[in-house]
């Protein structure tokens, strides 16, 4: 899932939305895979590892 999406759901900031997730990579709940688009930065998607 993508961060806009996540903000849009639970109405916090993208900066504290990414430090959660961020936490949650490092704590290995979640896998962050990069997709690289054309133009600009790649985008961050978030996957739980269904534990």
């Amino acid at each position: 899932m993508r961060v806009d999406k996540i903000v849009a759901k639970v109405q916090i900031s993208k900066t504290k939305a990414r430090y959660h997730l961020e936490y949650r990579v490092q704590t290995k709940l979640l896998t962050v895979e990069l997709n690289h688009v054309k133009i600009g930065r790649p985008e961050r998607l978030y996957k739980g590892l269904g534990k």
